[in-house]
């Protein structure tokens, strides 16, 4: 079954979710320098973007790098909604949205230029 191929990603995108909705409140102010959010949303959906590229390559995807990034646009993008409109002490941010967007992309290239340089 092509689906418990993104067990993996499934498991990591369970923990993006829960760290953008946990109340910033509880989490550790540890401002290394300004924007490091912007910084930690790029990380985050470049190794989402790492995990993801492989499932949709087994799985006979014909764009797997472009549905990769497309998935971590629409999910970040639905993460954004949700803290704007769900969270109290979270707000969404176009910003964050292209940091997600950027971090995807990122991946992507990774992916595909360390896979070509290995064949």
């Amino acid at each position: 079954m092509k689906i418990k191929k993104f067990w993996k990603p499934a498991v990591l995108l369970a923990v993006i979710i829960f760290l953008s909705l946990y109340p910033s409140s509880k989490l550790p102010k540890v401002p290394l320098f300004p924007h490091v959010d912007k910084v930690i949303h790029i990380c985050m959906y470049f190794v989402l973007t790492l995990f993801l590229v492989r499932p949709f390559q087994t799985t006979g995807a014909r764009f797997p790098y472009f549905y990769s990034v497309l998935t971590c646009a629409i999910v970040g993008g639905m993460l954004e909604i949700c803290q704007a409109v769900f969270t109290t002490s979270r707000s969404g941010s176009w910003l964050d949205e292209v940091a997600n967007i950027s971090g995807a992309i990122l991946g992507a290239l990774l992916f595909y230029t360390y896979t070509k340089r290995i064949k």
